[in-house]
């Protein structure tokens, strides 16, 4: 298989190879967003993410039925709500019990509705004012649950692909950010250890890189946590382990995965003393505790 080439729309980004077959390849922001708590404009070379039609999907199973037409599509244009964060908040609520609602006849068609969702999402609260935290709540817990229907769904390996595809231009391209804590579910939602190792491998030298070279920048990779997801999916455990032993800093949203990873090899003790060494100045500690 040869290169794929980016998007049109990350033209100036890095070009990378995806996984084969996806095709959509991955490009990396290097500019810090975790824990980003102001209005930052999007990366200069993602640009708008397009409404594609992609929402309209068709399942296997009932091919010979009308495209379905998705309720919240049309609530969540870009800058669709204002400042207040309580309409929004009841509308992602709305488009989560839709999705969940054909879920319950539908898996592969609630999956590509989550997926629609996940792309829409962040450009349309855009204006919204997140101090409060009530709407990134709100949103996160939107995450966390379609990632799990994403997962489950059992789409053919070229519907992933695809979905994956879709997902990583909208995780490279949300601007506040609201959907980031995707990058926490990125080998849950690859579905399978083969597919998970595949993108492993294609973000591991990002998240190397990052580290190593920290000095040229921040130490930032948009790639590290994803690539983290996608080891301890592919259960590359001791690559997570050397991974982090390059982090510049101490961070529970990395350091975690360590700890998850010696607790699936069955070295439960060391996990414990891991998480309790390595703590950084700005971690949870409720959060430490529950791992």
């Amino acid at each position: 298989m040869g290169r794929i080439e980016a998007p049109a729309f990350c033209e100036s980004s890095r070009k990378q190879q995806l996984p084969a077959p996806v095709t959509t390849a991955p490009v990396f922001d290097s500019t810090p967003r975790r824990n980003a708590g102001s209005r930052d404009a999007a990366p200069a070379a993602c640009g708008r993410i397009h409404d594609t039609g992609h929402g309209a999907l068709v399942s296997r199973r009932s091919d010979q039925r009308a495209p379905h037409k998705w309720a919240f599509r049309s609530r969540f244009r870009r800058n669709a709500f204002g400042w207040r964060s309580q309409p929004p908040i009841q509308r992602v609520k709305q488009a989560v019990s839709e999705i969940k609602k054909v879920a319950r006849t539908d898996h592969v068609l609630a999956g590509d509705g989550a997926v629609l969702f996940l792309e829409k999402v962040s450009a349309a609260l855009a204006l919204v004012d997140s101090s409060s935290g009530a709407i990134g709540t709100a949103v996160n817990r939107a995450v966390a649950e379609l990632a799990a229907i994403i997962a489950r769904a059992p789409a053919d390996p070229s519907t992933r692909d695809r979905w994956l595809g879709r997902l990583w231009q909208a995780y490279q391209c949300d601007e506040i950010p609201y959907i980031e804590e995707l990058g926490d579910h990125w080998g849950e939602l690859c579905a399978a250890p083969a597919v998970a190792s595949q993108w492993a491998d294609q973000l591991l030298d990002q998240a190397r890189d990052a580290w190593s070279n920290r000095r040229e920048g921040s130490g930032y990779s948009q790639a590290t946590v994803p690539c983290l997801s996608a080891l301890l999916a592919a259960e590359r455990h001791d690559e997570i382990l050397d991974l982090l032993e390059r982090a510049p800093q101490s961070m529970w949203d990395q350091r975690q995965y360590g700890v998850k990873a010696l607790v699936a090899m069955g070295r439960k003790a060391e996990a414990l003393r891991y998480a309790e060494a390595r703590g950084g100045l700005n971690d949870d500690p409720v959060a430490i505790a529950w791992a």
